[in-house]
Formats: C-alpha cells, structure tokens, sequence
C-alpha cells in the first residue's frame, strides 16, 4: 500500500467519522427543540423504532404517508399531509396506507398526548400506552373498515374527536370531552366527572337533560347548531365559563358564572345576567339595544367583537369595566362616550375599520394600553406619561380561547379549560 492509497483510506474513514458526528448532533439538537417547543421531528415506522431517545418524546401524531398532490384526490384515495406550522412540539408517525393495523410497541411508552390521523380500524385502543391522557382523533377521509375497538381506554382524561361515523364508548372518569367538526350523533350519557364539555357546530342534538348530571362541570361550550333553550335547572352551580348562541330562560345562568361568550342576536339578554359575571363577550352583531343598568356591575371585560350600531349611547357599559374590547365593524363616533363614567378602565383595544381620531382628554386618566388592529397612527397619544399604545396588530381570531390569560384570575382552578388543565 503507497502513500496515496494511506492518504485516500484516511480522506475516506474522516468522511465517515464526521458524517456519523453530524447525524448524531442533528438528532441530539432535535430532541432539545421538541424539549423547547420550536420544531417537528418525523419517524416511519422503522426508524421509530430503532430511535435512540423514544423515551424523549410525549406529543405524538400518527397519520398517513401521501405527498402534497394527493390532498386533491377523491375521498377514497386521500391522505393526509402533515402541516408544521403549528403543534411544533409533536412529533410525526407516518404509516403507510396499506398497514394492517397498528403495530404494538410502535408509540413509546412515554407518550402523554396522542393525535390520530388515519383510518379508524387501524387503531386498536388496547395497544396505547397506558400514559396517555390526551387522545385527539382527527376526522380522515378514507374508507374505515371494521373498527376493533370503540372504547377510550379509562387511563384517557382528555378526548378529543371530529369523527363522525364513530360512537366511542367514554371512560367513566373522563375529564375534558370535545366534539368538534360535524359530530352530530344524539348523546344517551355523558361521564359524570366531566369538567369540560365542548360541542361543535354541527352539534343540534338535546343535552339539556344531561347537564343536570356533570355535577362537577367548570366550562361549557355549545356550538352554533344547538338551539335548545336553556330552563332554569339546567346548568349546575359548578359552571363558571359559559360560551352558547342559544336562548335562555331568566334565572337559568348559575351564580358560579364568570365568563359568558354569547351569539344573542334574535333574543334579549338584559336584565338576565347574573352579577358572579366578570367576563361578557358578544361575538357577533347584536341587534338588542342596552340601557343602563342592563348590564351587571361585576363586569371588568366588556368585548363587542362584531357589533357596528351604538346608537343607543355608551351609558350602559358598567362602571366596574376595566377592558373594553371593540371588533373589526365598529367606528361609531368614540367621542360620544363619556369616560369619566369609566373610572377603572386601563385597556381599550380596537379593530381594523376605526379610524377615527382620539383628543387626548376624552381619554380617562386610568387608561393604560390602547391596541389598535390597524395603520391607524395616533398624533400625540403617545406623549401621554404612562400609557402604552400598540400599533399594527395583526389581526387573529378573537374568541374565547385567545383570553386565556386574561381570564385565569376569574376562573376558579383547577379548571379545565380547552382541554388543559388549569392550575
């Protein structure tokens, strides 16, 4: 052997050695992003399984292995393509569309928060880890074959389903239980532990009757669908938040409640309030016109996030409000309001449509933070000694989740609340 062939051996065995180096702090540096929520590592299912840090990973997703262009293809062939903008603290199991059935031992044992995304008879629930409290099962649009088990194993708190051509049966000790998508199917029993109960938009069929039973029930959430009328005796005294676009009857709402989220277009709501209430949100239009007093003393955050008329005033708006929220319609002439009658109020926060401008001594002296979601620019508000002013906000979703931090202090813990649990 002459020099070269020593030379060329050492190129080639260093070539190896750091290629092996790479691969090894690539992995590593991955398992710290997923420790630090900011990235999305994906397994099939073979490398999974010879994965050195399983015992690193507890948010997982299974789905099937398509390419983006299948997405466009009839129900009977459709996939599914994993999007990681968000959930980057999950990682991915890509099975392929022709596995038998879920392989026992393929989701680590260290797995807390699972989210399903496949047929539905490749799930068996008995081969779940028993750590698992979370379970999220996604609607998929392929044909589901013979489901071998429809019953959430007990060690499951949190279930989550779009599914709708599935009846689970549900653990009896249950905590968090959501109903999303088109999940119309009627409910004979509910798990009588539940704290959380969400039901979609799709969701029409009568629970009022059930209700009654969740004695233990902190946050309930009916979708657009559910028109059933709330009586009197329905909502136990353990709710505190509330999120409904249904009619109720006076004395209905129970004194435990602190947050309300209402569609009332169509029925009034004056005089109906209870005063346990500090949080009322109105999340579309609201054709009822308020006088004083309507609204309960109790209220700190007021939010009006699609009304365009306030013809009638701002005198309504208690004087124990200290955040008023306006949505995207509203530029009715802020002037009006008198906002000496506000004494506590420190936020205000605006949509995208006002354009109004603001002199700076219609402003109450409390006034901490105003956002606008808007280009809108302000010509001396910004002197003003400590008030901060926020400016081209992007624009997200206003709905109840997105207070979540505001409204912990109202809540009562621990609470589950969107199927976390709040401490």
């Amino acid at each position: 052997m002459d020099i070269n062939d020593i030379l060329f051996f050492k190129v080639f065995r260093n070539i190896i050695i750091l290629k092996n180096i790479y691969r090894f702090i690539r992995i590593h540096n991955k398992i710290i992003q997923i420790n630090e929520d900011v990235s999305t590592i994906t397994f099939n299912h073979y490398t999974l399984k010879n994965f050195k840090f399983r015992d690193q990973l507890y948010k997982c997703r299974v789905g099937a292995e398509v390419r983006i262009e299948d997405l466009y293809l009839d129900n009977e062939k459709r996939g599914y393509y994993f999007d990681n903008s968000e959930d980057k603290d999950f990682f991915n199991i890509l099975l392929t569309k022709d596995e038998e059935s879920l392989p026992v031992g393929l989701i680590p044992e260290s797995v807390t928060d699972l989210t399903w995304r496949h047929r539905q008879d490749l799930l068996d629930m008995g081969v779940l880890p028993r750590n698992i409290k979370t379970l999220t099962i996604a609607n998929y649009f392929g044909r589901n074959k013979n489901i071998p088990s429809n019953k959430i194993p007990n060690h499951v708190q949190n279930f989550r389903t779009e599914n709708t051509s599935v009846f689970y049966e549900l653990p009896y000790g249950l905590r968090a239980l959501s109903l999303l998508g088109r999940f119309n199917q009627a409910l004979e029993e509910l798990p009588t532990k539940l704290q959380y109960l969400e039901l979609g938009y799709s969701f029409s069929n009568s629970i009022n009757h059930l209700l009654p039973n969740l004695k233990n029930l902190k946050t309930l959430i009916l979708g657009k669908s559910y028109k059933q009328i709330i009586k009197k005796g329905d909502l136990v005294d353990s709710i505190q938040v509330l999120s409904i676009c249904c009619s109720f009857e006076e004395g209905s709402l129970p004194k435990s409640l602190r947050v309300l989220e209402i569609d009332s277009n169509g029925f009034s709501v004056a005089s109906l309030l209870p005063d346990s209430i500090k949080c009322l949100i109105f999340k579309n239009d609201v054709n009822e016109k308020f006088n004083n007093k309507d609204l309960p003393e109790s209220i700190e955050y007021l939010g009006f996030y699609g009304r365009k008329d306030f013809s009638e005033g701002f005198s309504f708006i208690p004087r124990s409000c200290k955040e008023l929220v306006f949505g995207d319609s509203f530029n009715t002439d802020f002037r009006d309001m008198d906002h000496y009658n506000l004494p506590k109020l420190t936020h205000i926060i605006f949509g995208k449509n006002f354009n109004q401008d603001i002199p700076i001594f219609i402003l109450p002296p409390t006034i901490k933070y105003i956002e606008f979601r808007n280009d809108y620019k302000m010509y001396k508000i910004s002197n003003m000694p400590g008030v901060q002013i926020k400016k081209n906000i992007i624009q997200t979703e206003q709905n109840l989740i997105h207070h979540l931090d505001f409204l912990k202090k109202f809540i009562d813990s621990p609470t589950v609340f969107n199927n976390y649990i709040l401490s």
